[in-house]
């Protein structure tokens, strides 16, 4: 009769010891979610509706690239990544960065036109190219650009 008692008090404890490893591993994910919460922004930036930028020309001449852009929209366009890459692969050499003074617009409003000339790096293969471009508006809350939906996409031969 002792050892029954004694049997059953194993498997009683064995249970609370699930329960507990149960009551541990919901904390933890509770702090690790609480803490995640804090980190990631609640505010995205977004591009506003109405927005809306055109190709009107581009020249190239395998060292450099020059484009007119045309703002079709009905507000000022504050920047645009500007890539160039073969027409297979996903990767595109960006070749406007943010550390060439040649990625913000300033004040680029609608109906206006904006041309620029942009470097090509040297080992860039110059068939079959692709050059895409994306509007990115800067939001004042965030500090931020917000790249738009909206992407260029146009063959070019150089």
């Amino acid at each position: 009769m002792k050892n029954i008692l004694l049997w059953n008090n194993k498997g009683v404890s064995e249970i609370v010891s699930y329960v507990i490893l149960v009551i541990i591993a919901i904390s933890i994910g509770a702090l690790v979610y609480n803490y995640l919460g804090v980190l990631v922004p609640k505010d995205r930036p977004v591009c506003q509706d109405g927005v809306s930028l055109t190709l009107e020309s581009y020249t190239c001449d395998g060292e450099s690239l020059n484009l007119t852009l045309k703002n079709r929209g009905r507000f000022n366009i504050d920047a645009a990544y500007i890539r160039v890459g073969q027409e297979n692969k996903n990767t595109k050499f960006w070749i406007n960065n943010e550390l060439s003074n040649k990625f913000e617009f300033g004040a680029f409003g609608p109906g206006e036109l904006y041309a620029e000339n942009y470097s090509l790096p040297e080992d860039l293969d110059l068939t079959n190219n692709i050059l895409e471009i994306q509007i990115a508006m800067y939001d004042e809350e965030t500090k931020t650009y917000a790249a738009c939906d909206q992407i260029i996409t146009q063959p070019i031969s150089c």
